[in-house]
């Protein structure tokens, strides 16, 4: 029963401790818990490992396959230890331009909005108006305009923009948010799984043909090149189907050679899905029966 169903999940990172500014983030003890449930439960899988056994019809039931988007450094400091610890294995889709310091905009609107001494931020002149940031509401609902706001502006405006926005506060952004080459390494020592996620990450909906074919090809032959790996899995940026990104899409990701790629739709992946197009399910229950039941809902309701 339930056999030849999948669930992959999607996370991107699991913090140290809980961050007051987006408190539904994961946190190392949150990921903890649900390796614990996993491990007990379930059978897990690398996404390549479980399609492989999808396509073979012999895919166990109970089926798992854990997934992170972007390559943010925690998922090597603070994910791969606890993967470690109960033997599991997991998909990191890196997107490759942010491989070793560089930010992605969003992250350098937050960082700056969080790190900012300024207590009244005016903005008008780039057209995004003042505010106060007077504490941890008043900033999170900066971060959530400008990231509104700033999602819909082309390139490079968005680059130009998000520059200024980051003088204008004075803060200095981290350096080591993303992970590095040396941490990349450290995953495939692992026997974790690579896949690509794109360059630079962009709204694939929005881009010319060639330039999306650029971004989802050119990704995993930097991966493939740097850590001299396969990479048969790709991740759509943001991931919304009809929205981020479209059929032509999928069809130049399996001209690139990709063998599967993960959307950011909900639902089972069963023998008869595309892909190309296979959906995930984000995860928010932190205690064990909650968790556990939540997956087996999901497989069965699939």
């Amino acid at each position: 029963m339930f056999r030849n169903r999948l669930i992959v999940l999607s996370y991107h990172r699991v913090i140290s401790v809980a961050d007051s500014l987006f408190p539904g983030l994961t946190t190392a003890n949150d990921f903890d818990i649900h390796l614990r449930v996993l491990a007990r439960y379930f059978r897990v899988f690398t996404l390549s490992e479980a399609i492989s056994l999808l396509d073979a019809k012999e895919l166990p039931a109970r089926s798992i396959a854990i997934t992170f988007d972007d390559g943010y450094a925690d998922n090597a400091t603070e994910a791969l230890p606890l993967l470690n610890r109960y033997g599991l294995k997991a998909t990191f889709f890196v997107a490759t331009k942010f491989i070793g310091g560089e930010l992605m905009w969003n992250d350098k609107i937050i960082e700056a909005i969080r790190n900012c001494r300024v207590g009244n931020l005016s903005l008008e002149k780039l057209g995004l108006g003042n505010f106060e940031l007077d504490g941890v509401e008043s900033r999170r609902s900066a971060i959530d305009f400008l990231l509104v706001i700033l999602k819909h502006v082309s390139e490079p405006e968005r680059s130009r923009r998000v520059q200024k926005v980051v003088a204008a506060t004075g803060s200095a952004l981290p350096d080591r948010l993303m992970m590095s080459e040396d941490q990349l390494k450290l995953l495939v020592q692992a026997g974790m799984e690579i896949g690509a996620h794109t360059v630079s990450h962009p709204i694939l909906a929005k881009q010319p043909d060639k330039e999306a074919e650029f971004e989802i090809s050119e990704s995993g032959n930097i991966l493939r090149q740097l850590l001299e790996v396969s990479v048969s899995s790709f991740a759509y940026p943001n991931g919304r189907p009809g929205v981020d990104y479209e059929e032509r899409h999928a069809t130049i990701v399996r001209n690139s050679g990709y063998d599967a790629a993960v959307s950011t739709q909900i639902g089972v992946v069963k023998s008869s899905t595309d892909r190309y197009q296979l959906p995930r399910y984000s995860v928010w229950d932190n205690t064990n029966w909650k968790f556990a039941l939540r997956l087996l809902y999901w497989q069965i309701r699939g």
